[in-house]
Formats: structure tokens, sequence, C-alpha cells
């Protein structure tokens, strides 16, 4: 066995360092309208599935 794999934990400052994540403000700003109809179809997306399989349970079920 050798000493280097002796069950010790891998040196961290031998690690590259990883970069650090910045942002910056949005160029365009998003409207109203933009907003209420991506979270109207996201909303609607997640839903109508769901519902779908919720209305029809009884007839899975057999």
């Amino acid at each position: 066995m050798s000493n280097s794999d002796s069950g010790r934990a891998p040196d961290i400052s031998k690690l590259p360092s990883s970069p650090s994540v910045t942002s910056k403000t949005p160029k365009d700003l998003i409207g109203l309208v933009e907003t209420i109809v991506s979270l109207t179809t996201f909303f609607i997306s997640f839903m109508v599935p769901s519902d779908w399989i919720l209305m029809n349970l009884e007839s899975y079920k057999s």
C-alpha cells in the first residue's frame, strides 16, 4: 500500500479555483404583459395535465 492511498482526504489547496459568478442588470426590462403571459403559460402547462389525470382517475383505476 502506498502512502498516497492511505485514506486521507485530498489536499484542497491543489484543486483549481472556480471562477466567481457575476451578473449584470438586464439590457431590456420585462414588461407587465410579458410577465403575465409567461406566468399564465407556466401555470397552465403544469395544471392541465394534473387536472386531466385527477378528472379521469376512476377510469385509470379499472
